[in-house]
């Protein structure tokens, strides 16, 4: 029911968080600031398909199913503060 779930804790998992690249770091905070891809690649002056490639890696690394699994996952984890 709430709150501690083990799945959340596994160490590959937090193994995989921590592999996480400064780009990847940088990315996942600015689409968490910005919230659009095109605004993120604007503001790196990278491509759309770029910071795509970013996000998806991201995503991987962190097992989350879409962007705001991405998000929660990664402030649940201390990777970053909202």
């Amino acid at each position: 029911m709430g709150g501690n779930n083990d799945a959340n804790n596994c160490p590959r998992k937090c193994d995989l968080m921590m592999k996480l690249s400064p780009r990847e770091r940088e990315v996942l905070i600015l689409l968490m600031e910005k919230g659009r891809l095109p605004l993120v690649a604007k503001t790196l002056g990278r491509s759309v398909h770029t910071v795509q490639s970013h996000k998806t890696s991201i995503m991987r690394k962190l097992h989350a199913a879409n962007s705001v699994e991405m998000i929660v996952t990664a402030i649940r984890k201390g990777l970053v503060t909202p």
